[in-house]
Formats: structure tokens, sequence, C-alpha cells
């Protein structure tokens, strides 16, 4: 309260501070105020532009990231289906040799147990 008494008198006395007094820079500084930078617009402009590149610079690098992850994808895709094809391929193969196997112990002499008779010969 006291201090607001003082201020009337002062204002009484000394009339209504100027506009802006307690506005100054300098002050600001003296009382430990953070103080902000000020650039220019021109400087602003350039750092706009600066940070504007370096964003598309990203989303660049980001994309080529991706495609090589998706192509990396597409080349395991790719081993496996061929994988796939060689062990079908194998299968089929070991089928057909095993038919061909099948078709020559079904060979009969007449005997029952599949032994040749040496007595006929």
């Amino acid at each position: 309260m006291d201090i607001i008494e003082a201020n009337e008198c002062f204002c009484h006395s000394y009339g209504p501070p100027q506009k802006g007094t307690f506005n100054s820079e300098d002050v600001g500084e003296v009382e430990g105020e953070p103080q902000l930078d000020r650039i220019s617009p021109s400087q602003a402009s350039k750092l706009r532009v600066t940070a504007y590149e370096k964003a598309q610079a990203e989303a660049v690098a980001v994309q080529l990231i991706r495609e090589d992850e998706d192509n990396n994808e597409k080349d395991e895709a790719e081993e496996e289906a061929e994988e796939e094809a060689e062990e079908e391929a194998l299968e089929v193969e070991f089928a057909a040799i095993e038919a061909i196997l099948d078709q020559g112990d079904n060979t009969d002499d007449g005997d029952e147990d599949g032994e040749v008779n040496e007595d006929d010969s």
C-alpha cells in the first residue's frame, strides 16, 4: 500500500511518466530480463529459406530410405519365391524318380516275392 501511495505522490509531483518509459531495452538489460535477438527482415527471410531447404533435404532423405527399404523387402520376397519354386521343382523331380523306381520294382517274373527264379533261366 505504501508503494502505491508513493507512486501517486510522484505522479502528482512529477507528472505522469512518458509513454514507453518502462519498455526501455536498456532498463531490461540492467534488470536482467532476457533480451530477444533482433534480426532484420532480410535475415529472417534468409533463415526461412534455409530452414525450408533443410526440411526439403530431410524429406528427400526419408523418401530415399523408405524406397530402399521397400526395394530390400521386394528383393527378399523375390528370393523367397525363387527358393519355393526350386523346392517345388525338386519335389516334382523326386516324385518322378520315385515313380520310376516303383515301376522297376513292379517288374514281375512270375514269383510272388519279386525274386527271380534262377532255375528257369
